[in-house]
């Protein structure tokens, strides 16, 4: 018995330091803002026009075609001002993501032609306010009109086409993301707004310079 009592006084203080309790770690409360607002919009446009006359035999007579062509190339881009708070006490750092969508002229599809990131390490109540601009998409339109008028006969007859190609700007997207996870979400729209919470569906735009 004595041997036994020995034993267990020996190991009794292990066993109690063993059972205590290790304290928890405190979870960092994150409490960023942000306000984004558009600082330029537009681009740089040329345009050319251009006309000729035919004139050939008909059967009932001369027959003058005139052709009528104009082109118009533009090139447009967004610019971006995010403000950035840190509303709490203590420093906190974050990821700033942006994203700029488009649409080609001819389709309702969006898609993402430029986005980028930066780090931002704020102190406790501190802001920052980031500038971004997107790239540049380019379109082109090109208008074509014929008059044909007969020197006898029935009176000019006329046909026009529009050609449009390229790609337009439809909207852009900033985050605030914090371990990993979208903390805020700013959006030109509701509907990127909504797709800007999930990685997921943020995947599923599909990218492509708009050139």
């Amino acid at each position: 018995m004595k041997i036994a009592s020995l034993f267990f006084a020996v190991l009794a203080p292990l066993f109690c330091c063993s059972a205590q309790t290790v304290p928890a770690v405190s979870a960092v409360n994150h409490s960023f803002t942000l306000d984004v607002h558009v600082t330029s919009t537009g681009g740089e446009s040329h345009a050319g026009n251009g006309a000729n006359t035919n004139a050939f035999a008909h059967q009932a007579g001369q027959a003058v075609v005139e052709n009528f062509s104009s082109h118009r190339d533009h090139e447009s881009a967004i610019g971006l001002a995010a403000d950035i708070r840190n509303l709490a006490q203590t420093a906190d750092h974050a990821t700033l993501e942006w994203y700029f969508f488009g649409k080609p002229v001819d389709k309702p599809e969006e898609f993402i032609f430029d986005n980028g990131s930066q780090e931002i390490s704020l102190a406790g109540g501190g802001s920052v306010k980031v500038p971004v601009e997107s790239k540049e998409l380019k379109s082109h339109e090109e208008k074509h009109a014929s008059v044909a008028k007969n020197a006898i006969g029935p009176g000019p007859h006329k046909s026009a086409s529009v050609k449009k190609t390229g790609s337009k700007i439809s909207g852009w997207l900033v985050r605030i993301v914090v371990d990993g996870k979208p903390a805020v979400v700013r959006g030109s729209s509701p509907s990127l707004e909504e797709a800007g919470r999930s990685d997921t569906r943020l995947a599923g735009f599909p990218k492509n310079t708009g050139k």
